[in-house]
């Protein structure tokens, strides 16, 4: 494992350790719903979290992305920013 992917999988643990405790108070009921969404990209999503249908992020290797109820957009991570 090199540095980069160390780095994309620590942030993407911290991202998603944030997006977890920021929704812990939510009273959330299950579901009988499965879905399946394919999308053209050449990230290994990890993770998806959204607050609405209209304010969705997905994290893994290669980045986070970001839907807004219309596309998916790449947030553009600054791997120099961890040395």
């Amino acid at each position: 494992m090199n540095l980069r992917n160390c780095v994309t999988a620590t942030l993407a643990l911290v991202v998603m350790a944030c997006l977890l405790v920021a929704m812990w108070p939510a009273d959330i009921q299950a579901q009988d719903e499965e879905w399946e969404w394919q999308m053209d990209t050449d990230y290994m999503l990890t993770g998806v979290w959204g607050s609405s249908g209209s304010d969705v992020f997905a994290v893994g290797r290669g980045g986070i992305l970001h839907y807004d109820g219309w596309s998916w957009s790449d947030m553009g991570v600054n791997f120099e920013a961890f040395g």
